[in-house]
C-alpha cells in the first residue's frame, strides 16, 4: 500500500508567527502607519471571528483600507509578497524528500480555502503535494471532514485536540504530534519536534 502523508499547515509546516510579523511590516510600509497600529487592526478583525481559522485576507484588507484610507489593491500587493510567507526551515526539504521517494503528500487543514491556497502557492509547497490530497476544511474535526482522510494515512498536526479526536475516531491512522514549543511528548502517539524526524 502506498504511503500517504497529510500535513497540517499553520504551526506545522508554515511559520505563522514570522509570516504575521512580515505581513504587518509590509502593510505598515504601504499605509504609512506603525506596525503596532496594523497589529491593532488585525486584533480587532480577529475578535469578530468565530475561530482564528476563519481569517479571510480580503475581509481583513478591506478593514485595513477603511481604517487607513489606502486602496485595497495596494494593500493586497503589499500583503501577498512571497517573502511574507514563511515556512519552517525544514519544510520544503522534507516535502521534496518524500516526493523524491515516490511517497504522496497532502494537507489536512482548517482554514478559509482562498487564503490557504494563497499560502500553499506562495510558499512553493504546492509543487510537492498531490492535488487530490489537499483537504482544506472550514471545520476539520467535523465527521464529514474526518471521513475524507484515506485509510491508513499518516497525519501530522500541532494541535493536541486534533490528534486526540482523530485517535478516538480514526484508529486506522498513523498520527504524529509535532510539538515545536517544548519537550513534552504525547502518550500513545508519536511525538516529534521537527519535520526532519519524519525522514
Amino acid at each position: 500500500m502506498e504511503r500517504l502523508t497529510f500535513f497540517d499547515v499553520d504551526k506545522t509546516t508554515f511559520d505563522t508567527k514570522s509570516s504575521g510579523e512580515k505581513t504587518s511590516e509590509s502593510l505598515a510600509l504601504a499605509t504609512g502607519r506603525s506596525v503596532s497600529e496594523i497589529n491593532e487592526i488585525n486584533k480587532e478583525y480577529k475578535e469578530g471571528l468565530a475561530s482564528t481559522t476563519d481569517f479571510n485576507h480580503n475581509d481583513f484588507l478591506r478593514k485595513v483600507a477603511s481604517e487607513t484610507g489606502v486602496v485595497f489593491k495596494t494593500l493586497k500587493q503589499a500583503m501577498l509578497k512571497p517573502e511574507n510567507f514563511v515556512l519552517y526551515p525544514e519544510t520544503l526539504f522534507v516535502l521534496r524528500e518524500l516526493w523524491i521517494r515516490g511517497e504522496k503528500s497532502g494537507l489536512f487543514t482548517e482554514a478559509d480555502p482562498e487564503w490557504q491556497n494563497e499560502k500553499i502557492k506562495l510558499t512553493g509547497i504546492i509543487d510537492f503535494l498531490d492535488p487530490s490530497l489537499i483537504l482544506i476544511e472550514r471545520r476539520k474535526l467535523k465527521s464529514e471532514a474526518i471521513a475524507k482522510i484515506p485509510n491508513g494515512a499518516t497525519l501530522i498536526d500541532d494541535k493536541k485536540e486534533v490528534i486526540e479526536t482523530l485517535k478516538q475516531l480514526r484508529p486506522d491512522l498513523k498520527l504524529v504530534w509535532i510539538n515545536r514549543k517544548s519537550e513534552e511528548e504525547m502518550e500513545g502517539v508519536r511525538t516529534i519536534h521537527n519535520l526532519n524526524e519524519l525522514l
